[in-house]
């Protein structure tokens, strides 16, 4: 079911670029999409099995909805989710194939169907985590995994914080020009 939701989320990408022009929607969901897979094994278990996932299924759920909420928040303060925002780097692929085929080629092949196919195999390995009971090594990688997330959002603020200086001090040179 995850494979046949990514693809749909694909199909989905793609439509939403052919109506928009904008190479972005997958960027869109590139953060919350990981959640979302992995739910989906929350779900498979309930409905499966008439019960609630291992706990250790439960901690990755927990542990991917923190990553992608960072992720997420991140991206919205970037502009991300703003009408018609676009990540740059597609702009410049357009400009760099500067052939219109090759570029749908790219973006049925890769930005649609092979990035929602890489986050759904990112999430795989979650049905195979339901073993025995959860031990110290599980608490120990979520210490560690919680560890990495505070200081990736640490350098996300510290990113963001330098970023808006350097614009501020920018848009003041312009007003005093």
């Amino acid at each position: 079911t995850t494979i046949i939701l990514s693809q749909f989320l694909a199909l989905f990408c793609y439509i939403a670029n052919k109506l928009t022009g904008n190479y972005s929607w997958v960027d869109r969901l590139w953060s919350i999409v990981p959640s979302i897979f992995a739910l989906n094994f929350v779900i498979h278990d309930y409905l499966c099995r008439n019960e609630l996932s291992h706990p250790r299924v439960l901690l990755i759920n927990g542990l991917i909805l923190l990553w992608g909420i960072r992720l997420t928040y991140n991206f919205y303060r970037k502009g991300g989710y703003h009408k018609g925002g676009e990540d740059y780097r597609w702009e410049w692929l357009r400009n760099y194939l500067n052939n219109n085929f090759l570029m749908e080629i790219f973006n049925i092949t890769f930005i649609n169907i092979y990035q929602l196919l890489l986050l759904c195999l990112i999430t795989v390995p979650i049905g195979f985590c339901s073993g025995p009971a959860l031990n110290v090594f599980d608490f120990i990688l979520s210490l560690a995994f919680l560890s990495l997330l505070t200081l990736e959002t640490v350098a996300d603020n510290q990113q963001w914080g330098f970023h808006q200086k350097k614009l501020s001090v920018r848009l003041g040179k312009a007003k005093s020009d």
